[in-house]
């Protein structure tokens, strides 16, 4: 999983045959994850919750709290393990490290319609810090549950939640490459088009 931040500086993001700088570029922060694990949530009446605790070598890295009402997905939130909200207003933790989708289905229908936007609007600009990405490799990660009712129900919402997590990861990459081809022609630094996609074999 990625998600993105923004920090107020310029970084270089080529050597030969230019250097090449991005003024307030948006940054990829990695959570490595090698395991999931299940705890049961409070959720408001005729809902179900769910905690989906992403693991690196069996520590919490990240988060994904989940909230259904039947098979629907009504609230994702996503928090790494570094958030804090005096950590975030210091400036020692990114914002991302928070993400909240309230709506998820209506969040997707704005991805959406801002990914049409960006093929016609050549003006229009983009930075994913609300946005994540996951790889291929969450879905070869296996949940294991108890042998119980809420188990099942468990394993059946993280695939619930897992189609979400994989439509905004598609979303949110057709726009940042969107952006990012409409700002190398911008800038002419057409060395670039071909490094600029070598990222998506990556992500799911």
């Amino acid at each position: 999983m990625v998600t993105f931040h923004q920090p107020n500086t310029r970084v270089q993001i080529s050597e030969f045959p230019r250097r090449i700088f991005a003024k307030d570029a948006v940054v990829g922060v990695p959570v490595a994850i090698d395991g999931v694990k299940w705890s049961e949530m409070e959720a408001p009446e005729g809902s179900v919750g769910h905690v989906y605790s992403l693991v690196w070598e069996d520590r919490e890295v990240c988060k994904v709290e989940a909230t259904l009402q039947g098979d629907v997905l009504q609230r994702v939130v996503v928090v790494q393990s570094g958030y804090s909200p005096l950590l975030v207003a210091a400036g020692f933790s990114p914002e991302s490290s928070l993400l909240v989708y309230g709506a998820p289905s209506a969040h997707l229908d704005a991805m959406r319609k801002l990914r049409g936007a960006l093929k016609t609007d050549d003006e229009l600009g983009y930075a994913p810090t609300a946005e994540l990405v996951v790889t291929k490799a969450l879905d070869r990660i296996e949940l294991r549950t108890s042998h119980t009712a809420k188990g099942e129900a468990a394993l059946r919402d993280w695939k619930t939640t897992k189609a979400f997590l994989h439509a905004l990861s598609a979303c949110t990459a057709d726009c940042i490459d969107l952006y990012t081809a409409a700002e190398i022609e911008r800038t002419r630094a057409h060395e670039l088009r071909e490094p600029a996609k070598a990222w998506r074999q990556h992500v799911a």
